[in-house]
C-alpha cells in the first residue's frame, strides 16, 4: 500500500469539468501534500465527447500528488488525458491513518472495500451533497460538489489534517467539522 507522509489533504468530488472551481479549491488546498478526487473528473456531453481537456491539464501541473477514483461519468478514455490513474478503489496509508476512496456509486461496495483494506477515513462523492459520517472508529466524508452542488449547500471540497476533517464552501467558510477519536 502507498504510504503518504504530510501533514494536510485536500479532498474534491464532482468537478465536472469546472476549472474555476478547480482553482478555487487549490486555493484552500494550500499545504495540502496531495489531492483526493472521488470521481466526476471531467466534463463529457451526452454523446460521450470531451467538452474540455482544460481541467485535466490543471490536474496534470498540480503541485501535489493527486489520486482520482473513477466516477459514474468519467471515461475510460480519460485516462489519455490524466496524469493520476483513475481507479475504482483507492487505498493509501497516509500518516498512519488508511485513507479509501472511491466514486460513492455503489455504497455497499465501498463499505465493503473500506472494512476489508481496515480505513480509517473513506471518501466518496457522487450525491453531489457535502456531509460527515462517523461510525465507530471510521469517518466517512463525502465533500460535496466542487461545481454542482445539490440541494441548498453551496458548492465544497474538504480537508483533513492531524485534528480532523473540515467541508469547506469553495469561500472558506466552515459548513461541517469532525474531530478525530
Amino acid at each position: 500500500m502507498l504510504k503518504l507522509e504530510c501533514g494536510k489533504i485536500g479532498i474534491i468530488s464532482d468537478t465536472h469539468g469546472d476549472v474555476a472551481a478547480w482553482r478555487k479549491a487549490v486555493e484552500l488546498f494550500s499545504g495540502c501534500g496531495a489531492i483526493f478526487h472521488a470521481g466526476d473528473v471531467l466534463m463529457h456531453n451526452y454523446d460521450g465527447a470531451f467538452v474540455t481537456d482544460s481541467l485535466a491539464n490543471e490536474i496534470n501541473v498540480c503541485s501535489c500528488e493527486v489520486f482520482a477514483a473513477m466516477g459514474n461519468c468519467d471515461r475510460f478514455s480519460d485516462q489519455e488525458l490524466l496524469l493520476p490513474v483513475l481507479q475504482p478503489f483507492v487505498s493509501v496509508d497516509w500518516n498512519g491513518r488508511i485513507v479509501a476512496m472511491a466514486h460513492g456509486n455503489n455504497p455497499a461496495l465501498l463499505r465493503r472495500d473500506a472494512a476489508n483494506a481496515g480505513a480509517s477515513l473513506v471518501i466518496s462523492g457522487h450525491t453531489h451533497v457535502a456531509k460527515i459520517e462517523r461510525f465507530g472508529d471510521v469517518i466517512f466524508v463525502n465533500p460535496g460538489s466542487a461545481s454542482r452542488p445539490l440541494g441548498t449547500q453551496p458548492a465544497s471540497v474538504a480537508v483533513a489534517d492531524s485534528a480532523g476533517i473540515s467541508i469547506l464552501t469553495l469561500d472558506g467558510k466552515h459548513l461541517f467539522d469532525e474531530t478525530w477519536i
